[in-house]
């Protein structure tokens, strides 16, 4: 409702100027120190000024007549409307002011007779006090506004203002009925103010407010003493604020109350509050009710502060169908049956202090398992009846790792009761909500029949890294989301610890490097990349942040600083840390102060703190690339970094890392020799070989820091030739980090392909895991960009003939290896054999299947991966229907998403089309699976690009609204990646550069995808024919 227009000439005036009543009404205007020039926007809006006081034309009889006439009429007005106040309360008269404060006019209800009587004294007064009415009587204030488009909001600010500190959340839900998904509710926020405040802003999203029914009050332990007026309040949709203006002035020492009724509907998405459902054993459709509220998806549930920093304690009341089970953060207070209603009420206990986007609350028919830890937390596994059976694993799991960080960190788990559950409908892959962390079902739920080992992996990080937020994000906050690594980083860098010591048998730990050092340098070597810390404003650039570089390249920095520090140092400085600030929030900053505090002094040269050391990782993009060269006839290798930089950018000094230095070499014989580190501090330093006489040198030993390293081609072809000589030289680590370096630096353009590809040939004789699990997303993305050139038949002959001796000495399945390398690597190995369509694994798939279809035997679980893409790939569309029909009929959830990406194999057009159909129709396929199906089309089968490109672009609106306001939509913009031509590139910015193209938070995806296409296009350039005569020099 816009402001309502007053008509000036229409007024009449009394004997003092400065009142004035709106003719035929009673309604007044009070206007500021007389000349004073008011602006408002209805009057601005108009071209109004405040009204001047004219000189009253008393000689005219006539005039004299008329202003008797409307005194009297006036006088009546205001006996009758004197009258009906005293009848009731909740009629209030109107006073229309210009009070020339902050150059704005707004209508305020006056609500005691009294108030009316001092009007004519108060005309100039800054302070409002005397327009709180101290009794309890509900106000209702008097004017709304749509502020429709930003600049009609009262404060055009993202942020809210920091003078407003909430305290308490009282929160009632009423949910009738998940099914039908209305809902309504109240919030009652206790609060107060660290400076004079005339403006409260709150964030609510897609919500029904009654404006009628908000109150601002003053608080005492006794209740509310008295309501502050509303003057106005401005639903400024652009911010997704709820901004209420009062003429009183809010004081610091005071505490406030504000009261928001509300109502809404549970969202067909997975953000904010959300309906999901399943199918239960009897193939009836199930619905629930549940939460996501990071990073900004609180103020659609209900109106509140939704900022990290804004942190409170909350007490949650729901309202529910007595068969549902009500779950929130807290253990349960009281669960009452309402007789009359036939509903039932669950309270639950306050809150630890903490912020809006941990809060959850879930309405479900799931069942659990529990145990409790030696510390008396109660943990509690959550899932739907008929799965009940696989939580086993995330159960035993959970509870050592809680056992686990208590122990580490020194600091017990504050809450009485944790919480696990798996949602049907989940877009990420967990969530850390404080005591009750949700997950997809997929990353929590494990079959010990029907799951692979990497499932069991997958689960045990997961858990561990939701379970470490518990402390890092949720204990201790970040200040603001661009330092989103202090949440994101940690907890995965955590995780391999925690997952570690929960199931050893596993080894995890072995893995940190290869799962996060190589995941995130490809990305960081983009020119669109970002700094780890960087200011983010909008909501759909902090979504946009939920990436690589704060997950991975956060974890990454970590394991750097774990390793130079060491584990007791950094277990001291982290628990210092947590200690310091738990309850609140903190930043970059005051985590390197709390190592620093732990680290002895002397360690480094020059006296360097951790701050100095990692603040050039944390706050500048990139990396750098390490130059190592061996002076000839000496034992000294000289060292240059400059930053990592592709293809046609020339390499240069520019900015600089403080480097761990760390290196091997052959020691004059074969095996390891001496291990040396040191710092590089600047653009050059040395270290010192063993002898003069090694064979061979290599830096970053095991791959413990954040860099490439870059050799004469000499050491190369020395690395190349102990790797076949003796693999043993080096450690797995080693060779899995000597693949990944050599790969990436020929992606860039700083390694030629023949020496590459003459390293990677080592593998004929590879017998270990870890190098192979490094090399298979290089041998295929290899792959993939050769696909449109002469040198693909080739190359593929060349793939397979690494496989083949491997595959033909390797039996893995008369009995399951009992050693986790070794089961790793037949599952490599199998499936790497498989993707090279190695004649005897394509076989051997197929009369798998076909006897497991037959009941004669059953496929191992750690190879439904690969038998199932095999079969669908060489297959016919019976098999391919088979597979949909399990898709849709299986209840383990591990087996499902396994499916879900083998029916992409399929080369038959028309399958493909019909599964790019079935991606975007929710009945067949959940649309949190939709961009998997996207993306394993796109990057894994030839024949679908196209088609998944043109579908992009057709159903690119529904993507916009389904995923754009989270990090889901930059999966779909990099299903483009496999593009390597001038015209892909040209195509694909022209369709996204439209103007009025939504892109929501993809955009920084988008330039990345853009700037891959490129770089894919110059090493084409660069490197295809260099490839296709070495080839050909090897007889493929």
């Amino acid at each position: 409702m816009s402001r309502p227009v007053v008509d000036y000439d229409a007024l009449t005036e009394m004997d003092d100027p400065d009142v004035a009543f709106l003719a035929g009404s009673d309604d007044l205007e009070i206007r500021s120190a007389a000349g004073e020039r008011t602006k408002s926007a209805s009057s601005s809006a108009v071209g109004r000024s405040a009204l001047r006081r004219r000189s009253p034309s008393w000689c005219s009889s006539a005039w004299l007549w008329i202003f008797l006439l409307c005194l009297l009429v006036g006088c009546l007005v205001i006996t009758l409307g004197v009258i009906l106040y005293r009848r009731s309360y909740d009629k209030a008269m109107r006073v229309v002011f210009s009070d020339g404060l902050e150059n704005s006019s707004a209508v305020l209800m006056v609500w005691k007779k009294e108030d009316f009587a001092s009007l004519t004294t108060t005309m100039t007064m800054t302070s409002w006090e005397d327009l709180v009415d101290k009794t309890t009587a509900a106000p209702k204030p008097a004017l709304v506004e749509k502020c429709a488009g930003l600049t009609a909001c009262y404060s055009q600010r993202k942020r809210l203002p920091d003078t407003v500190h909430p305290h308490i959340y009282h929160l009632n839900l009423t949910v009738p009925n998940v099914t039908h998904g209305a809902y309504s509710g109240s919030v009652k926020i206790d609060f107060s103010v660290s400076d004079t405040v005339m403006l409260i802003v709150v964030h609510a999203k897609n919500l029904t407010i009654d404006i009628s029914k908000i109150r601002l009050g003053t608080k005492s332990e006794s209740g509310i003493d008295g309501w502050i007026l509303p003057s106005s309040i401005c639903e400024c949709h652009s911010l997704d604020q709820l901004q209420i203006s009062t003429r009183h002035t809010l004081q610091p020492g005071t505490a406030y109350q504000l009261e928001i009724v509300f109502s809404g509907v549970l969202s067909n998405g997975a953000a904010g509050f959300y309906r999901s459902s399943y199918l239960d054993e009897n193939n009836k459709k199930i619905f629930l009710a549940t939460t996501q509220f990071e990073a900004s998806d609180a103020r659609a549930a209900f109106p509140c502060f939704d900022e990290p920093a804004l942190k409170a304690i909350f007490r949650v009341r729901l309202t529910h169908h007595p068969s549902m089970t009500a779950l929130s953060n807290a253990p349960v207070k009281t669960s009452v049956f309402n007789q009359g209603h036939g509903s039932q009420t669950t309270e639950f206990e306050d809150t630890p202090i903490m912020s809006t986007y941990l809060v959850a609350f879930i309405l479900c028919d799931f069942v659990k398992k529990t145990q409790k830890t030696k510390s008396g937390v109660e943990v509690n596994v959550y899932a739907v009846k008929h799965k009940l059976g696989q939580i086993d694993f995330a159960l035993d799991t959970a509870v050592k790792v809680l056992k686990f960080y208590e122990d580490f960190f020194g600091i017990k788990y504050p809450l009485m009761k944790l919480d696990l559950i798996g949602i049907p409908d989940f877009s990420a892959g967990a969530m850390e909500n404080w005591g009750l962390i949700t997950f997809r079902e997929s990353m929590m739920l494990y079959d010990p029949v029907e799951s692979p080992l990497n499932q069991m992996d997958q689960i045990a990080i997961t858990v561990a890294h939701e379970i470490a937020h518990q402390w890092f994000g949720n204990l201790v906050t970040m200040s603001w989301w661009d330092q989103l690594w202090l949440n994101e980083g940690f907890a995965t860098f955590m995780s391999y610890l925690g997952a570690e010591a929960a199931q050893p048998q596993l080894s995890l730990w072995q893995r940190i490097s290869i799962d996060t050092v190589q995941v995130a340098l490809p990305l960081d070597a983009l020119s669109n990349t970002h700094a780890i810390v960087l200011d983010v404003e909008d909501t759909s650039d902090i979504a946009s942040r939920f990436d690589t570089i704060s997950y991975y390249k956060g974890a990454s920095i970590l394991l750097m600083v774990y390793r130079f520090l060491g584990p007791s140092v950094f277990r001291a400085g982290v628990s210092t840390y947590l200690s310091k600030h738990q309850y609140g929030t903190a930043t970059t900053e005051d985590l390197w102060s709390a190592l620093d505090a732990a680290w002895p002094p002397g360690n480094v040269h020059g006296a360097k703190t951790v701050k100095d050391i990692a603040d050039s990782w944390i706050l500048q993009p990139g990396f750098p690339k390490v130059q190592a060269f061996q002076r000839p006839n000496a034992r000294q290798v000289d060292i240059i970094q400059s930053k990592m930089v592709s293809m046609s950018h020339l390499d240069g000094y520019g900015p600089t890392w403080m480097v761990p230095i760390s290196m091997v070499d052959s020691g004059g014989s074969v095996g390891a020799g001496t291990v040396a580190s040191g710092w590089l501090d600047g653009q050059t330093t040395g270290l010192n070989l063993s002898s003069a006489e090694v064979k061979w040198f290599k830096l970053n030993a095991n791959q413990s820091s954040f860099y490439r390293t870059n050799y004469e081609k000499a050491n190369w072809d020395a690395l190349t030739t102990a790797l076949k000589a003796n693999i043993s030289s080096f450690s797995p680590e080693d060779r899995a980090n000597l693949l990944d370096d050599a790969f990436s630096l020929s992606r860039a353009g700083k390694l030629s392909m023949t020496t590459v590809l003459n390293l990677a040939s080592y593998l004929t004789r590879e017998t270990h895991y870890l190098p192979w699990h490094s090399a298979l997303p290089y041998l295929h993305g290899t792959e993939n960009l050769l696909f449109n050139t002469e040198a693909f038949m080739s190359y593929r002959r060349w793939r397979r003939s690494l496989i083949e001796p491997v595959f033909k000495t390797t039996d893995c399945f008369h009995a399951i290896p009992s050693d986790i390398s070794k089961r790793r690597f037949c599952i490599n190995t199998f499936d790497e054999a498989c993707n090279a369509d190695l004649p005897e694994c394509i076989a051997k798939a197929q009369k798998m299947f076909e006897d497991a279809e037959k009941n004669i035997t059953r496929i191992p679980p750690d190879f439904h991966d690969a038998i199932y893409r095999t079969v669908v790939k060489h297959g016919d569309e019976v098999v391919w229907d088979r597979l949909w029909h399990r898709y849709q009929t299986t209840q383990v959830a591990s087996e499902k998403h396994i499916l879900l990406l083998s029916l992409s194999a399929t080369k038959n057009m028309w399958l493909i089309e019909r599964y790019l159909r079935y991606a975007f129709n929710p009945e067949m396929i959940r649309p949190t699976d939709t961009v998997t199906v996207l993306m394993s089309l796109s990057l894994n089968n030839y024949a679908a690009r196209e088609s998944v490109w043109r579908t992009i672009r057709r159903q690119w609106d529904v993507i916009v609204e389904r995923y754009g306001s989270d990090s889901t939509i930059s999966g779909v913009i990099r299903c483009l990646d496999w593009m390597t031509s001038e015209a892909d590139l040209e195509e694909v910015r022209t369709f996204f550069r439209q103007p009025g193209r939504k892109l929501g938070a993809g955009a920084l995806a988008l330039n990345q995808t853009l700037e891959t296409i490129d770089l894919r296009r110059q090493f084409l350039k660069l490197y295809s024919n260099q490839t296709g005569i070495w080839l050909a020099s090897q007889n493929h």
